[in-house]
């Protein structure tokens, strides 16, 4: 049974992630969206430059993910608000991970060896 559904600006290829109450999701309009669990009523945007390809990771309160804009974003779960962002030398366009405090992702710089 379907509870509920959103529309996105443009398809979305990551998957959901679930942080409190809230389901977050990144589409191709370049947006992170954050939607009530129980109604799928938006709560908040956040609006990138370019594509939202990944999936997010949720932790502590803060929302990580990455964009075609060349930037990791970590977002406020409660307001939305861009509370961390780093920018990579490259388009990043996987979904981070967090161990032990260390937030990994991977961008596009195909070719080159480090």
């Amino acid at each position: 049974m379907q509870l509920w559904a959103f529309r996105a600006g443009d398809r979305i290829e990551g998957s959901p992630v679930v942080c409190g109450d809230l389901v977050c999701f990144g589409s191709h309009d370049g947006c992170l969206y954050a939607v009530q669990a129980h109604s799928g009523e938006l709560a908040w945007k956040f609006e990138t430059r370019d594509p939202v390809r990944g999936s997010a990771l949720a932790t502590a309160g803060v929302v990580y993910f990455a964009s075609n804009d060349r930037f990791l974003y970590g977002i406020d779960a409660n307001t939305g608000k861009d509370v961390w962002r780093y920018r990579a030398p490259h388009e990043t366009i996987s979904s981070p991970a967090l161990a032990d405090g260390v937030l990994y992702f991977g961008g596009a710089d195909i070719g080159k060896r480090v």
